[in-house]
């Protein structure tokens, strides 16, 4: 390891590191001298995650295996947060009439809003437990074995909760605005007559 001097480059270092290459291999006959091997400086930043193109020091993993591991957890929480708004809307219909009991009873469209909002941001955050509890008990390969030992700090666990209530929040949003504009005499008219639920494109966008 080395502490370079402020404004030091790093090609000044790599230009340092050829002839401790060359004296510390010199006993060595490699391939009768057709073989050069140099020492190349790596900053600290590019160990873990590291690039492709050096050699990791230890068991950790690249940028882009990282980027693919991401990319992948994207999509699955996509298609979750897309799930989560189909089942909403599959059984908006029977709370068609809890809704209109609400409203009868001098709720508003805010508050019938935010309780829906509140339903979803509770529901991601007990997904975010649950999972975290099953990183610990079910370690199926190595980087989850990796994970498992980490130990949160409190930054960590308050960036699991905010991410969470923005999945939250995000998946809810239509849900909760379709849910609050609901009226009394939408839940009293026939289930076919609800034109709210009626002709919904994007709820077959989002199955796909």
């Amino acid at each position: 390891f080395a502490l370079l001097k402020p404004r030091v480059e790093q090609a000044t270092l790599e230009k340092a590191l050829a002839p401790i290459a060359t004296q510390a291999l010199e006993t060595f006959d490699f391939n009768r001298g057709e073989t050069r091997y140099t020492f190349a400086a790596q900053p600290l930043t590019d160990i873990t995650p590291y690039k492709l193109y050096l050699e990791p020091m230890g068991n950790v993993m690249s940028v882009q295996g990282l980027a693919i591991v991401s990319g992948i957890a994207f999509i699955i929480l996509l298609i979750a947060g897309f799930n989560y708004i189909n089942l909403s809307v599959a059984r908006s219909l029977r709370r068609t009439h809890e809704v209109g009991i609400r409203k009868v009873s001098g709720a508003l469209r805010h508050q019938i809003f935010s309780q829906f909002m509140v339903e979803s941001v509770l529901l991601a955050l007990l997904a975010m437990g649950l999972a975290y509890g099953l990183v610990y008990l079910i370690p199926i390969n190595q980087l989850q074995q990796q994970v498992a030992h980490i130990k949160p700090d409190a930054v960590l666990l308050l960036c699991f909760v905010v991410f969470s209530v923005v999945v939250g929040l995000l998946a809810g949003s239509l849900p909760a605005w379709m849910f609050s504009r609901i009226t009394a005499l939408h839940s009293l008219k026939s289930q076919r007559n609800l034109s709210l639920f009626r002709g919904l494109a994007l709820r077959k966008v989002f199955l796909v």
